[in-house]
């Protein structure tokens, strides 16, 4: 389980992909309450490394996630 908040923002890219580019995952959240959280349920994916993107105010972030 991934577990994404913020207050600073307006808008959320997330999207998470695994080691070959390929996007398993893809949301845009729109903020309409000044808080956002968002919970990705990671139990599905298979074992293996993935790459978590969170984009926002024109910045990303990229964090590798190793699914055992």
């Amino acid at each position: 389980q991934i577990n994404i908040t913020n207050t600073q923002v307006d808008e959320i890219q997330i999207r998470i992909t695994n080691m070959s580019g390929q996007i398993l995952f893809e949301k845009r959240i729109i903020n309409s309450n000044s808080q956002i959280n968002e919970t990705i349920k990671f139990g599905d994916y298979p074992k293996g490394v993935y790459l978590l993107y969170v984009e926002m105010d024109n910045s990303i972030t990229v964090n590798k996630i190793v699914k055992n």
